[in-house]
């Protein structure tokens, strides 16, 4: 984040800048992330969905919520069947360990920033507001009514304010 010289512009969806979205301290934050990534081990594909449409805690609430939640479950376990559960579990173990937000490296970006969340993705709502605060000049996105997966829960009006934001920021 130190040099933006070489982007043009960038486009920040549902996520935050420390790369561990809980905070609290790194015996915690260890703690939670191993149990996520237990769970890639453990249970296969079918299983995880399953139990996330009985707990879909923050990252799928807002699909669950949703008057498409059927489709959209259906949608996800479709994407997430190409993936190896085993890789995705020692990513998670691997990445998710800084609860730093960054912020002075926040304050040195320069380039026009677009950032975007769902008034249901818990666990980035703060985190987007802060960069969005952080970021000199930044514009920021609420999409109401959508959870963490704005890709899947509202494709169209992603795909529109994105196609703005670099039809207005292109080289």
């Amino acid at each position: 984040m130190k040099d933006c010289s070489r982007f043009k512009s960038l486009i920040l969806t549902n996520t935050g800048s420390a790369t561990s979205p809980v905070p609290g301290d790194p015996e915690t934050v260890r703690k939670f992330h191993h149990r996520l990534a237990s769970t890639f081990e453990k249970f296969d594909w079918k299983r995880i969905i399953a139990g996330l449409k009985v707990n879909p805690g923050p990252f799928f609430r807002g699909i669950m919520e949703s008057d498409a939640s059927e489709e959209l479950m259906a949608r996800s376990l479709e994407i997430v069947q190409t993936g190896d559960r085993n890789v995705i579990a020692s990513f998670v173990r691997s990445f998710y360990t800084d609860p730093d937000p960054c912020v002075e490296g926040l304050r040195k970006i320069t380039c026009p920033v677009l950032v975007i969340y769902g008034e249901k993705d818990d666990l980035f709502i703060e985190s987007s507001r802060l960069m969005a605060r952080e970021i000199p000049g930044a514009r920021i996105i609420e999409y109401k009514g959508v959870g963490h997966m704005s890709a899947l829960e509202a494709p169209g009006l992603l795909a529109g304010d994105l196609m703005a934001f670099v039809a207005a920021h292109a080289a």
